[in-house]
This record gives C-alpha cells, sequence and structure tokens, in this order.
C-alpha cells in the first residue's frame, strides 16, 4: 500500500504544511505581557478584582495613562483578570500588537486597578480604624512580553500532521 500511494501521503503532508504557514502568515502578531497585583483586605475578592480589571474605570485610567490610541472596546477585548481560590494574586493579562504596548498596558492597568481600590470605601471594616497598607498592591510588574501569535513551528507541525492523516485516509 505504502510503495503504490507513497507519493500522494508526501504531497498531501507538504501540503498540509504549506496551508497551515500560508494561513500563519496571515495572522497579525500579538504580544502579551502579564502583571501581578496581591488583593489586601478582605480575603476572598481577587476573583471579583480579577472581574474589575474589564472596568470601564480601570480601562480609562490606563489608557490615559499609556496615551493610547486603543478605544475602550478593542482594550476590554484584550485584557484578562485572573486568580484562584488558594491565593491573593490577580494576574492581568494584556495582548497588543506591540510588546511595549503591552508590557505598558499591563502595568497601567494594574495601576488603575490599585487606583480603584484606593477610592472605594472598605465596606468590611466601617467603623473600624483602618491601617495605611493598600488593599491592592502591584507586586510584580510587567517587564517583558511573550510572542504568542503566530507560531510558525507549530503551525506547520500540525498542518504536516493534518496532510499526513488526510494522506494516509486517501490511501
Amino acid at each position: 500500500l505504502f510503495r503504490r500511494w507513497w507519493l500522494a501521503v508526501v504531497l498531501a503532508t507538504v501540503g498540509g504544511a504549506l496551508v497551515a504557514y500560508a494561513f500563519g502568515s496571515r495572522v497579525s502578531t500579538t504580544y502579551e505581557a502579564n502583571a501581578k497585583v496581591l488583593i489586601g483586605h478582605p480575603e476572598g475578592l481577587a476573583p471579583t478584582y480579577a472581574e474589575l480589571v474589564k472596568s470601564s474605570f480601570v480601562l480609562t485610567y490606563a489608557l490615559r495613562r499609556v496615551k493610547s490610541d486603543l478605544s475602550l472596546a478593542e482594550l476590554r477585548d484584550n485584557v484578562r483578570g485572573e486568580s484562584d481560590q488558594d491565593t491573593r494574586i490577580v494576574t492581568v493579562d494584556v495582548d497588543a500588537a506591540r510588546g511595549r504596548e503591552a508590557i505598558a498596558l499591563a502595568n497601567a492597568i494594574a495601576a488603575g486597578l490599585r487606583e480603584y481600590a484606593s477610592t472605594q470605601p472598605n465596606t468590611a471594616t466601617a467603623g473600624v480604624l483602618q491601617n495605611s497598607e493598600p488593599r491592592v498592591q502591584v507586586v510584580d510588574p510587567a517587564r517583558s512580553a511573550s510572542r504568542i501569535r503566530p507560531r510558525p513551528a507549530l503551525l506547520l507541525e500540525f498542518g504536516a500532521f493534518a496532510g499526513l492523516l488526510a494522506g494516509v485516509a486517501f490511501a
């Protein structure tokens, strides 16, 4: 079977790799940066603050600070806040077309989250003398950005594998 159809299998494998490469070359380059913030008192609010990274207050603050020409909706689509139940750390992830822009926006959103927290009354400690410790503190600012899209090597491997499967199925 392989002697008879080897050329079809090889051509399908190469064709799949070329199609994947052509698709990958059309995708715009995207970088991702992240900053980590520590959520202070009260306990258990990290998931809430993770959602607040997409709030208009925080995003507008970040856009003004970075002086970006992105719209609020564009930025909102490229921002994620992540937390887990075990820690009070919120990770702010930002995708952008340029690495420096992603870093600046991630740090500005982390600062915007801190600004938002400092302007809100602390209802959990109402009537109790508050200490001067900030409720949101940037513990790990974004320092670098990773290229997340496109990944040409991964696309070539996937395309070649898909072409190989198609070639074997055809044979």
